[in-house]
């Protein structure tokens, strides 16, 4: 379903287009937005999932302190072991929990106050399943 080549690229680019139309937009900008920080630790950290245990060791403290960092400042909670698609964009932050089961598909906007988790009891039970382009 996913091709995870190339997605950090697909986030920046959507995120680029939503923020301004202008060809002169930095990536020195864009990294003052809030939710491409979020968006880099993501990527980061579902990078780090498969990598050597010697990688992750040396790394695994960087993740944690970005985490801990987009967590605290800005409400944002993506773990690394969701299964989110290219071209993720977070148009504001604040209040944004997506759980580690979920699969997003690609091109999602997400905005702030969202809960993407488990939900439902019994047999109901389950993290959603969202597809492209929502």
């Amino acid at each position: 379903m996913f091709t995870y080549d190339g997605a950090l690229s697909a986030d920046l680019r959507r995120v680029r287009g939503a923020a301004s139309r202008k060809k002169s937009f930095s990536l020195l900008r864009l990294w003052r937005i809030p939710g491409v920080k979020a968006i880099v630790c993501y990527r980061f950290g579902y990078w780090l999932n498969n990598k050597n245990k010697f990688i992750r060791i040396l790394t695994y403290p960087v993740y944690l302190i970005l985490r801990h960092n987009v967590l605290t400042n800005w409400g944002i909670d993506i773990p690394k072991e969701a299964k989110i698609g290219p071209g993720l964009c977070v148009g504001h932050f604040g209040g944004i929990f997506i759980s580690k089961y979920a699969v997003i598909g690609k091109n999602l906007n997400i905005s702030q106050g969202v809960t993407i988790g488990m939900s439902g009891q019994g047999e109901n039970r389950g993290v959603p399943v969202i597809g492209d382009n929502v």
